[in-house]
């Protein structure tokens, strides 16, 4: 079972996990284009949970959910770069680009670094 002091964040990051998931397949067709992201999606929700869960397998699933992060902010970035709203405005920028899909992502970040910092306390040499 998931340590009662992280379960919560453990919990957080795979709702989140999960509902990105869900909302890329909703928008997106089932075209092989979109299938790394799904990959992502499901290693996000499934494994990283568990990786997290264990003080030898942590720096691991920190390092793999930054590398998601960092990766699904580029490509959406990209995305929305190269299919811009007809018309510049911040109402647009907020809500015709991927711009609020970004921010959810991110808050995947400091519930990595949360339990991260559950295993290695800051001043706490690693081995």
């Amino acid at each position: 079972m998931f340590k009662k002091e992280i379960r919560m964040q453990i919990l957080a990051l795979f709702l989140i996990s999960i509902g990105g998931l869900m909302l890329h397949m909703r928008v997106h067709s089932a075209t092989l284009i979109y299938i790394p992201p799904v990959v992502v999606g499901l290693m996000s929700a499934l494994l990283l949970p568990f990786l997290f869960n264990n003080a030898k397998t942590v720096a691991l699933a920190f390092l793999l959910n930054t590398a998601a992060v960092v990766i699904g902010t580029i490509t959406m970035g990209a995305f929305s770069f190269l299919n811009p709203p007809k018309e510049i405005t911040l109402y647009s920028v907020i809500f015709q680009t991927l711009l609020m899909d970004i921010i959810i992502l991110w808050a995947k970040f400091p519930l990595g670094l949360s339990i991260l910092r559950h295993f290695r306390p800051a001043g706490q040499a690693t081995v």
